[in-house]
């Protein structure tokens, strides 16, 4: 037979209180009552835990080796009820979430930073996927959470839009070009540009905006990351376009960004199982990105756009 928690939590008692009417108060039982329970708990562990001297109630060497194990088994079960408590409240817990490279260096690395901050005792992964890879990481389960663009086409995952980005021009503060108010095709009509690569969804709109003006554009660099399209306009002459996330984190003065019109929205989805409710750690988590968004859109800051 095993020892359970009450024969332990009066056991636990008995000893802070040596006394068993002490003990039967403080626990709002029976004197009885506590003398049954510590005979079926020296039944359980197989060994004498008191004896009486004098009418008092005295450990034996075993009952205060034994104390010293059950204050640990106590202190354990307070760490897990605060864990427990910490879980529902959203202060405690660990959070996975995937997102495309791009999001994870801006956005979702901003944020992560500021909510893990906020709650030491929260364990965040932050994992840089493809599109499709962080899709199936929800669907799987092996994320709570993932940020993409675009709505998932994923029968077990459920997407709501979070924000709004676009696609920008960047290019050196040098460039002829960086006067303007915003660049079209038309205005971009031979210039060397580095594009996001075909097999980014992304992508698709811009090329389709180029052959609607009837623009044949002068690709020279193709990339699957706006931050390698960055870097490379910094040590060259060409014009990047791709999706202003960046530019949540990019101020240098070196550096101009402006807008590509026609414009090119590009929708942020928080996508979660489609089987299982948010937990509320990523719940808060959510709430946490959205109030970063509406902030920085509030204060001028370029990047996003909230959710409408």
């Amino acid at each position: 037979m095993k020892p359970n928690l009450r024969q332990l939590e009066v056991f636990s008692v008995l000893m802070e209180t040596g006394s068993v009417s002490e003990t039967a108060k403080r626990l709002h039982v029976t004197q009885p009552a506590v003398s049954k329970t510590l005979a079926t708990l020296e039944e359980a562990v197989g060994l004498s835990l008191f004896h009486r001297v004098h009418g008092r109630i005295v450990p034996t060497t075993d009952a205060e080796r034994l104390n010293s194990e059950v204050e640990g088994v106590f202190a354990q079960m307070d760490s897990l009820v605060s864990s427990i408590i910490g879980l529902r409240s959203a202060r405690a817990g660990q959070l996975n979430i995937s997102t495309v490279p791009a999001m994870a260096a801006t956005l979702l690395g901003i944020c992560a930073g500021r909510f893990q901050d906020e709650r030491p005792r929260v364990r965040i992964k932050l994992m840089a996927r493809m599109s499709p890879e962080a899709v199936e990481d929800v669907a799987r389960h092996r994320s709570e959470l993932a940020f993409i663009h675009g709505a998932p086409m994923h029968p077990d995952v459920h997407g709501e839009i979070v924000a709004e980005s676009e696609f920008v021009c960047a290019m050196q503060a040098s460039h002829p070009m960086a006067g303007m108010d915003s660049l079209t095709p038309q205005d971009l009509r031979n210039h060397r540009l580095i594009f996001l690569d075909a097999a980014s969804p992304p992508s698709l709109p811009v090329h389709d905006k180029f052959a609607l003006a009837g623009v044949a554009p002068r690709i020279v660099m193709e990339t699957n990351m706006s931050f390698a399209a960055r870097a490379a306009v910094l040590n060259g002459g060409a014009i990047a376009v791709i999706d202003s996330l960046f530019a949540m984190i990019d101020d240098r003065p070196d550096l101009v960004v402006l807008p590509f019109r026609p414009r090119i929205p590009l929708q942020v989805y928080a996508v979660r199982s489609a089987h299982r409710p948010l937990s509320p750690l990523a719940a808060e988590f959510v709430a946490h990105v959205r109030g970063r968004i509406a902030e920085d859109y509030a204060q001028g800051r370029p990047g996003l756009l909230p959710a409408v």
